[in-house]
């Protein structure tokens, strides 16, 4: 979810974390990237993304039919 707005879904997942990198399907990530206000491709070769950090997106997944927001906090 990026805001409310679920933007990808349906594939499988892995949590990790102890890393702050999103790793998945390329176009899962091209498509939730696309839903981030101000996010540009970082490195196109390894699939790298940013986003504004003084505007953090409020995103958070879904398992097990509960939604789990990511801290932008350190």
């Amino acid at each position: 979810y990026v805001g409310s707005k679920a933007v990808v879904s349906n594939f499988e997942t892995i949590i990790d974390s102890g890393t702050t990198i999103m790793y998945g399907p390329p176009s899962a990530v091209r498509t939730f990237y696309k839903s981030v206000s101000g996010s540009a491709v970082y490195d196109s070769e390894n699939g790298y993304y940013s986003f504004p950090c003084n505007s953090p997106p409020t995103v958070s997944f879904s398992w097990g039919g509960k939604q789990w927001e990511i801290s932008a906090a350190k």
